[in-house]
């Protein structure tokens, strides 16, 4: 088994404070400050992924960098999108989110990272069953703001990534001559 280490290499928050505008700075946020919602999506180039191998794992792994106490009472979801993303995208013209997939995370942990399960949707996107226009990450109610390391940060210790195991796939035919 190898590891295959994806970073993130589009990232952008939009948010109702500023409908016709975006954010695209060291940080992603996500959720509700009771006033403004904000929205961050994020775009992975898997094509450093072999199209022999299983993907037997994939997490996407967030760093953060605000609210480091632990709170299991916030939730916010991942899910993948149907359009593509661009400087472009704000708040009144986002992507339309695919509910094919949408993952539950708790992102209110002491720890620096928070880590998710997207083996589902990495297996979907590099068999072409799903397209790949990347991710969003979002909360549904009131919740406070989490911030995560973008794309596009000066520190590139926080940039979010796809850790992907994967596994040779056998040949059956390869199989049957070693026989």
């Amino acid at each position: 088994m190898a590891v295959i280490l994806v970073p993130a290499t589009k990232s952008l928050t939009v948010t109702n404070k500023i409908p016709f505008g975006n954010i695209n700075d060291n940080t992603i946020i996500v959720g509700d400050d009771g006033e403004f919602s904000y929205i961050s999506y994020l775009y992975f180039d898997i094509s450093s992924i072999p199209s022999d191998v299983l993907i037997v794992d994939a997490e996407l792994i967030l760093f953060k960098t605000n609210n480091f106490y632990n709170n299991l009472n916030k939730v916010l979801y991942i899910s993948s999108i149907s359009d593509y993303f661009s400087t472009y995208t704000n708040y009144n013209n986002r992507p339309k989110t695919n509910g094919v997939i949408k993952k539950t995370f708790f992102p209110l942990t002491s720890k620096i990272s928070v880590s998710i399960n997207v083996t589902n949707l990495l297996r979907l996107w590099s068999s072409n069953q799903l397209k790949n226009t990347g991710v969003v990450i979002f909360s549904d109610s009131r919740s406070d703001l989490s911030e995560f390391g973008s794309a596009v940060s000066d520190d590139r210790y926080i940039i979010p990534f796809l850790r992907v195991i994967v596994k040779p796939m056998h040949n059956e035919s390869e199989t049957k001559k070693k026989s």
